[in-house]
């Protein structure tokens, strides 16, 4: 199978493969933006450093071969070498790709979000003007149908 053989500075980090199909990565990546917490990043030490993943999609299961965030220095050497092999090590961590569980939290973190945003916190200047009632009454049937949909098997909802 194609596997990356991952290296720093000549020392090899890892060789991730992910079978005969599925998807590999190998990023390496740095951001910074005005609107971070910069008290937050440099306490964590990530202002300055650009950081890798190394990672894919594998039976159905988000795969990662480094901790996140995997740092890299400035002045570092990284080399990603694409081989065949059926030798790879195990990953450093597994998700399910559909864990519902997850899904919802995301979701949940969205909706936070757009709270935020819609619900007048910050400038009332920003707000959108208001929906026609054929537009308004169009997005809560779509509403609905996705909670409908959502919440039909949900134990927790019965």
């Amino acid at each position: 199978m194609i596997c990356f053989e991952v290296s720093r500075n000549g020392n090899r980090l890892c060789t991730a493969g992910v079978g005969e199909y599925g998807v590999l990565t190998a990023v390496l990546s740095w951001v910074w933006s005005q609107s971070e917490d910069a008290a937050s990043a440099a306490n964590e030490g990530r202002k300055e450093k650009p950081n890798l993943h190394v990672g894919g999609l594998a039976n159905g299961e988000h795969v990662s071969w480094l901790e996140n965030p995997f740092l890299i220095s400035v002045g570092d050497e990284v080399t990603i070498k694409a081989i065949n092999s059926d030798a790879v090590d195990e990953p450093k961590s597994r998700e399910k790709r559909d864990d519902a569980e997850r899904a919802r939290s995301n979701r949940y973190f969205l909706y936070q979000q757009y709270k935020q945003e819609f619900e007048g916190i910050g400038d009332k200047n920003d707000t959108p003007a208001a929906l026609s009632a054929q537009d308004a009454q169009q997005l809560r049937r779509l509403l609905y149908e996705e909670y409908k949909a959502e919440f039909a098997n949900d134990p927790t909802t019965s």
